[in-house]
């Protein structure tokens, strides 16, 4: 994936440049603006498909979570390995039942609160 984003800046170092500013820009506002980190997500999303660390099987998954109103965005280096999504409106059956025709080995939840993180796993067979 480093080699793909470092492909894409070189041959388009205005728009890589600009693109790799607006990720930064997005993170910092998530963590100045926590109230817009659905919309940053999102945004964030976008930028890092531009780049080519989307693969169609995590875009088709994105998609299908989007129409929940569920923001969610890659994690890590991209290329399919882990995906990150926000929701407090949904539970974890209906979650797993929204995901359950895509190609997931697990997923994890975990909730954010007071009482600090809880980290709960569920395989798919």
């Amino acid at each position: 994936m480093v080699s793909l984003v470092r492909t894409f800046i070189e041959n388009n170092p205005h728009e890589g440049e600009q693109i790799l500013n607006d990720i930064e820009l997005c993170v910092d506002n998530m963590i100045e603006h926590p109230d817009e980190i659905n919309q940053l997500f999102q945004r964030n999303q976008q930028l890092l498909k531009c780049i080519g660390v989307s693969i169609p099987e995590i875009d088709n998954i994105i998609e299908t979570l989007l129409k929940k109103n569920i923001s969610t965005k890659i994690t890590g280096a991209g290329g399919g390995g882990c995906l990150i999504a926000l929701t407090h409106s949904f539970t974890k059956e209906e979650i797993l039942d929204l995901l359950k025709d895509h190609p997931i080995k697990s997923v994890q939840f975990v909730q954010c609160g007071v009482e600090g993180l809880k980290e709960e796993q569920t395989f798919f067979s």
